[in-house]
């Protein structure tokens, strides 16, 4: 009976060790694996940490960075994107059992990323019909485009203003002056307001990320999304 107690408080042990050395690595090593999914990029590194390790099993997560490069996110591509955390509750449940990476609470999680003038203008003309040979300014003061179209059978210059923005959840691009310049009929002006969908924040590494900031700078722009729970 005593060696038969011994064996129990022994495989006990093991398996407390087991569970306390082992599964938090496990859980840091699924995190990292996730957002690498959920972020689509190039050149991805990651650091996931807390202490003591074995918080990792409550789904506590003390410090939470990544950086990446080339980022396909939704229709469009970003140059780089950067993503800090501190203090942040994730949900074990459905990590491991569900495979989804879920924030129930975090008290800074911030994602910074950046599309510069060839990204968007390579965004522009895949997305924009009958208007070729797009390209693209950013300003502090806006957003610039040029491009062709056809006409009557002749070519004719197409030349808009706009902002990157966001509206509702998302993020657009919203033309809001346009005008054409064609041999035949000169300079003609435009009145008119055409969002075209960039990024959807569903489309955000983590669920329940909301966009907060979009500044167009000299030749790009710097896009800001948090969560708070």
């Amino acid at each position: 009976m005593r060696k038969l107690l011994i064996t129990i408080v022994i495989v006990l042990v093991l398996l407390f060790g087991g569970t306390v050395f082992f599964l938090p690595s496990l859980i840091n090593s699924q995190i990292s694996s996730k957002l690498q999914q959920n972020i689509h990029a190039e050149n991805i590194t990651s650091s996931v940490e807390t202490s003591p390790n074995f918080m990792f099993l409550f789904g506590q997560v003390d410090t939470l960075k990544i950086s990446a490069d080339n980022i396909d996110l939704d229709k469009v591509k970003l140059n780089n994107l950067t993503l800090s955390g501190q203090d942040i509750q994730i949900s074990i449940s459905d990590l491991l059992l569900a495979r989804h990476l879920v924030v129930n609470s975090a008290q800074n999680l911030t994602v910074t990323g950046t599309m510069d003038e060839a990204n968007l203008t390579r965004f522009l003309n895949e997305k924009v019909e009958n208007i070729s040979d797009i390209q693209a300014k950013i300003a502090p003061d806006g957003i610039e485009a040029t491009g062709k179209v056809s006409f009557l059978g002749r070519e004719a210059t197409v030349h808009v203003k706009g902002h990157v923005l966001i509206e509702g959840n998302d993020l657009v691009f919203r033309i809001t002056d346009a005008d054409t310049q064609s041999s035949l009929f000169g300079k003609i002006g435009l009145s008119f307001t055409k969002d075209i969908p960039i990024v959807q924040a569903t489309s955000l590494p983590f669920e329940g990320m909301q966009f907060t900031n979009v500044e167009q700078q000299n030749g790009q722009v710097l896009i800001v999304a948090t969560i708070n729970k």
